[in-house]
């Protein structure tokens, strides 16, 4: 399993043999929990805009669980659900901006993520709560100035932006980037 994300996929299930070659996002929300306590310390509200599945559901959990542990008085103020795939965050950012939450966790990812920032930009939404999306970096590189100020986010563990420089990684890099123009 090298990018199955969700935890209950590996601790849930009963397998002869199975490894997964990153970490699940119980790492990626525990940092940022910790993250929100260590440098925005007197937050005190907590909203969410999280994909209504296994990875969203897992991530929203371990995030909130991790919160509450080193803020145990912090307040979730908004939840919302909506279905992956959607495409159109107007009711959900209105309902989020309405409550003001100190943070909004969003592990929202690709098209989805990049759908809520569009549309989330111009009603700053991003100015009155610090936005923490753990799987932005997936999207990053295709929407460069497109992405919001200040959002904090984490990588999945070390690959990615993170990678360690070796032959291996420089060669699957740069045949990446010539191939398809992209990052990798």
């Amino acid at each position: 399993m090298s990018t199955c994300a969700p935890p209950r996929i590996f601790e849930d299930a009963k397998y002869d043999y199975v490894f997964r070659t990153t970490a699940s996002t119980t790492m990626d929300s525990v940092a940022l929990a910790l993250y929100a306590q260590a440098r925005m310390p007197s937050a005190k509200t907590v909203g969410h805009i999280n994909p209504n599945y296994a990875l969203g559901q897992d991530s929203w959990r371990d995030f909130i669980a991790a919160l509450k542990a080193v803020k145990p008085n912090a307040e979730v103020a908004a939840e919302q659900w909506p279905t992956p795939g959607a495409g159109q965050y107007a009711a959900e950012i209105s309902a989020l901006a309405s409550k003001r939450p100190d943070l909004i966790h969003t592990s929202m990812a690709g098209a989805d993520l990049e759908a809520f920032f569009t549309q989330m930009r111009p009603r700053g939404l991003h100015e009155q709560s610090k936005i923490f999306a753990p799987l932005l970096e997936l999207s990053m590189y295709r929407m460069g100035a497109q992405l919001p100020d200040g959002v904090i986010f984490t990588a999945r563990g070390t690959n990615g932006l993170f990678a360690p420089a070796s032959p291996v990684n420089d060669w699957i890099t740069a045949n990446y980037r010539s191939r398809y123009k992209d990052e990798p």
